[in-house]
C-alpha cells in the first residue's frame, strides 16, 4: 500500500514506504498581507502552475486558509503543526501551519490549514493533548520570506514530493528614509535648542 511520508528540517518521519524522485511540486502559502485571505499556489518541477489540479479550497477568509492537497496515497491519521512567531521562537504567536494526514488521503487529500492572528479565533487549529498521533514540526520566526515548513513525500502525484513553503508578514520596521528624516528632525531640534541657549 502506498503511504505518505513527511520529511522535516530535523529528520525524517516515516509514515510508510518512501518512493519519490529528486524533484517535486512546490506549494506556496502566502499570508503576507494583513486583513485579506491568504493564497496558495502549486508549481510542478518544470515551474508550471498546477494549483487547479492539486488544490481544493475548503475555506478562505481574511488571514485564514483551509484546503485539500491531492495525493494518491493513504495516510495514518497523523496531525502535524508548526507555529510562527513575531519576534522569537516561543514569543508572540503569529501564525499556525497545520496538516491532517487523512487515512483516506487518496480520496480526500491532505487537509492543510494556515491561521494568522488576525483571523477568527474560532478557526485556530488546536491540538488535542489526548490525541497521541500528533507531531510538532520545528517552529519559525516570521521574516516576510517563504520558509520551507515541511516536505511531503510518497504523494504519487507529479514527481512524488511536495515542498511546502509559508510566507507570513514580517514585523514592521521603520524604513531607512523614515529613520533619516526622524534623525534629521532630532538634529534640527538639538541645533535650535543649542542656538537659544547661546
Amino acid at each position: 500500500m502506498k503511504k505518505v511520508v513527511l520529511l522535516t528540517a530535523v529528520g525524517v518521519l516515516v509514515l510508510g514506504l518512501f518512493s519519490t524522485a529528486a524533484r517535486g511540486d512546490s506549494v506556496y502559502i502566502d499570508e503576507s498581507v494583513e486583513g485579506v485571505p491568504p493564497t496558495v499556489q502549486v508549481f510542478d518541477a518544470s515551474g508550471a502552475d498546477v494549483t487547479s489540479n492539486r488544490v481544493t479550497i475548503v475555506q478562505n477568509v481574511p488571514e485564514y486558509i483551509e484546503f485539500r492537497l491531492k495525493v494518491n496515497s493513504v495516510g495514518n491519521g497523523l496531525i502535524v503543526w508548526s507555529d510562527f512567531f513575531e519576534d522569537f521562537v516561543g514569543g508572540s504567536l503569529s501564525d499556525r501551519f497545520w496538516v491532517f494526514v487523512d487515512p483516506k488521503a487518496d480520496e480526500n487529500g491532505l487537509l492543510v490549514k494556515f491561521w494568522s492572528d488576525g483571523a477568527d479565533p474560532a478557526l485556530f487549529p488546536t491540538i488535542d493533548p489526548n490525541y497521541s498521533n500528533n507531531f510538532h514540526l520545528p517552529e519559525w520566526v516570521e521574516n516576510g520570506e517563504f520558509q520551507n515548513v515541511i516536505i511531503i513525500g510518497g504523494t504519487y502525484v507529479g514527481d512524488g514530493t511536495y515542498s511546502v513553503y509559508a510566507k507570513s508578514d514580517a514585523p514592521e520596521v521603520p524604513e531607512p528614509a523614515t529613520l533619516l528624516l526622524l534623525g534629521s528632525g532630532l538634529l534640527g531640534l538639538w541645533g535650535a535648542r543649542k542656538k537659544f541657549k547661546n
